[in-house]
């Protein structure tokens, strides 16, 4: 018996952002000196060095290029997964990159103006 009726996707409408913190996102923006890489531009690298890690302007790459290269080798990889699929290595590797940020943040490692 074939599949015989169509779905209809739907989209979900995106709130408008709310402009006092959209203000204190751009004030606190910085630009980082990056560049693409590896054979398919998936890497992220710094400009200055052209390595995963640039420890003189303080740039780290390695677990977000970790994350792209799960994503990009498993295109049918759905991100994030449905709610009723686990892939614990993109947990694991989601986990740590979370980790970093919340001890970067704990570290006062971001510059706030006030």
């Amino acid at each position: 018996m074939a599949h015989q009726h169509q779905h209809q996707h739907q989209t979900i409408a995106q709130p408008a952002p709310d402009p006092v913190l959209q203000a204190v996102i751009d004030a606190d923006f910085k630009p980082v000196n990056l560049k693409l890489g590896g054979p398919d531009g998936t890497f992220v690298l710094s400009a200055a060095n052209s390595e995963e890690v640039d420890e003189e302007n303080g740039l780290d790459f390695t677990r977000l290029n970790r994350l792209s290269k799960l994503l990009s080798t498993n295109p049918s990889l759905r991100c994030p997964p449905p709610p009723n699929v686990v892939s614990n290595k993109l947990s694991q590797v989601i986990n740590g990159t979370k980790e970093e940020g919340n001890v970067c943040l704990s570290a006062s490692c971001h510059v706030t103006t006030t």
